[in-house]
């Protein structure tokens, strides 16, 4: 999270994620770091999915437990 704040400018989330992947795995992250990040994208994808699709809101503390 301080990696976002700290950046001047974020043009798109896709730049963003490289970024942060880049940067993890140049540090030699553990792999609970990368696999953390791709969990909450992919909870993250499939709340908005269910609201496109379903019409369901999420409170966003729910999407991400």
């Amino acid at each position: 999270m301080a990696y976002w704040i700290l950046q001047k400018e974020i043009v798109a989330v896709d730049k963003w994620m490289e970024d942060m992947l880049c940067g993890c795995l140049a540090k030699e992250t553990n792999k609970e770091v990368v696999g953390a990040i791709f969990q909450t994208c992919w909870a993250i994808w499939k709340a908005r999915n269910n609201f496109v699709f379903n019409g369901k809101k999420l409170v966003p503390s729910d999407v991400i437990e």
